[in-house]
């Protein structure tokens, strides 16, 4: 779909003589990504006020998984953004504090066991494997700064931000599966 629209806008752009013909395939990418955020982020913002949790959103978009296909990409968004906004709807907030506690440790956890998960487009040397995880578990430390300094403002923003957190983490699993069976 998106490819299909990137490639008529560049037809047209090509018609009016604006773009080199020698780099139809990288307008046509580029044009094929500014198409994607543009729908990406107004589906983010849509779900955002239908759902009265906009600064919650914010904080959980901070992580985040790829997937092979724009549409798969938008559609997992929006089931795990629906879960998301479940989640901070139905939890009493007398168990946020385990839930915290739950969330932080999973997701710190599973960054120091399975991070950094290579792509079979893109596999790591070893040296380079060594060097992913120490900036990823830098990360994790830095997740649990973060936590640290949300709590002291707001538990509801470290909730948010620690779902964003382990929604990675839940794609840093499943891209570690994914690369086993592979």
């Amino acid at each position: 779909m998106y490819n299909k629209l990137a490639s008529s806008l560049v037809k047209v752009m090509l018609e009016n003589k604006t773009i080199d013909s020698s780099k139809i395939d990288i307008y046509i990418y580029g044009i094929e990504l500014i198409i994607a955020y543009i729908c990406y982020f107004v589906i983010l913002i849509l779900n955002a006020i239908l759902t009265k949790t906009f600064l919650e959103t914010v904080f959980f978009c901070l992580g985040g998984y790829h997937t092979s296909t724009y549409l798969k990409c938008q559609a997992l968004f929006v089931v795990n953004q629906y879960l998301f906004v479940v989640l901070i709807k139905t939890i009493p907030t007398e168990v946020y504090n385990y839930v915290l506690v739950f969330l932080l440790c999973f997701s710190v956890l599973t960054i120091w066991i399975f991070a950094p998960v290579d792509h079979k487009n893109r596999r790591f040397n070893h040296k380079e494997r060594i060097h992913f995880q120490r900036i990823s578990r830098v990360y994790s430390l830095v997740v649990v700064i973060i936590v640290v300094i949300l709590y002291e403002c707001s538990q509801m923003s470290t909730f948010s931000y620690l779902i964003g957190v382990f929604s990675a983490s839940c794609s840093i699993i499943a891209g570690y599966m994914q690369q086993k069976r592979n």
